[in-house]
């Protein structure tokens, strides 16, 4: 009789209960979302139910084609009763509004889109009730919250990982921490590092993926830093811009320009679920949904510009300098 494992997830009262034979599956889905374990879920309220099974070949019946399947990758049909994978892939159901069963056969390349379906659901939820998220990376030093809303390739990562080298640094997500009616909410997954980047400290639980666009990315769990999680309180501060110097530099930001960059990282094309077909799986109802969400982003933009200060930065290429000097203005602004 094979052995089902149970992994409970709650992200800020969004539940998952992921049930899966395979271990190694549920091993990496605990390093990716450690910060988010729970021993035991509220059933009174809604629990996403995701139905992880791995094989080789699957009937028709179960494949189950049509209005049903949120997402498919590389799937071949063999025979009119069988299909048989024909390349890594991960195919994905949606039986109601809070069940998804995931068929797939490579778990070194699936696990990836299983972790991008949970983000997208969770996104997705969250949005609907209020919390949003920001394309930064985001910590506390000395009670000031700093946010560096940066493009890819711009380095949140690399100065993130600057930041969390001193011990008293807290964390809030090195990707995409949450804002509320303004205040800034923990959203701490795994942290993804390229290939190039050296990580500081040991760790014996990471993993690697190899992205088809990007290479090779070491995933390091949340859980493996010894950093506190930051928490809502103290005065917040955005710097906006990117690596294009020499040297850090560094000047006042006026609202309506901050509002245009975070309606960029914000408000339009970051917080959209990876897998945005989870935003286009209810038909008639999410194109109510959707004007809601983004007129909820606007709401939360203006509330942000509200309560935080405002930067454009020119970073240097010299992560450890750039945090030094962001570190005074903030101690400056405490």
């Amino acid at each position: 009789m094979r052995c089902i494992i149970k992994l409970n997830l709650s992200f800020h009262g969004i539940q998952f209960l992921i049930h899966s034979e395979n271990q190694n599956l549920i091993n990496h889905l605990i390093h990716d979302f450690g910060f988010f374990r729970v021993s035991d879920l509220d059933i009174s309220k809604k629990v996403n139910e995701i139905y992880c099974i791995e094989g080789d070949n699957f009937s028709k019946t179960e494949l189950n084609y049509g209005r049903n399947v949120v997402y498919s990758h590389c799937v071949k049909l063999i025979t009119p009763e069988v299909t048989q994978w024909r390349y890594s892939t991960v195919l994905i159901h949606k039986d109601d509004s809070s069940i998804y069963k995931i068929l797939f056969n490579d778990l070194a390349k699936s696990h990836e889109r299983i972790y991008l379906l949970i983000q997208s659901i969770v996104t997705k939820q969250l949005d609907l009730i209020g919390y949003h998220r920001l394309h930064a990376c985001g910590v506390k030093y000395k009670g000031v919250n700093l946010f560096l809303p940066l493009s890819m390739g711009q380095g949140k990562t690399t100065h993130f990982l600057e930041f969390i080298k001193d011990s008293t640094v807290e964390i809030f997500s090195d990707d995409s921490p949450l804002f509320m009616n303004g205040k800034p909410i923990p959203m701490p997954f795994r942290i993804g590092l390229s290939s190039d980047c050296i990580f500081h400290r040991e760790t014996v639980n990471s993993s690697t993926i190899i992205r088809q666009k990007y290479g090779e990315k070491k995933l390091i769990p949340i859980t493996d830093i010894s950093n506190l999680i930051a928490d809502s309180s103290g005065k917040n501060i955005f710097m906006f811009g990117g690596r294009d110097g020499n040297k850090f530099r560094c000047r006042p930001l006026n609202k309506i320009k901050a509002f245009m960059y975070l309606l960029f990282h914000m408000g339009v094309g970051v917080g959209l679920p990876m897998v945005r077909e989870i935003y286009l799986s209810h038909g008639l109802m999410d194109l109510i949904e959707i004007p809601r969400v983004f007129t909820s982003r606007i709401y939360g933009i203006l509330k942000i510009l509200t309560t935080g200060l405002f930067y454009e930065v020119s970073l240097s290429h010299d992560p450890s300098e750039n945090t030094r000097a962001i570190k005074k203005i903030m101690l400056q602004s405490s």
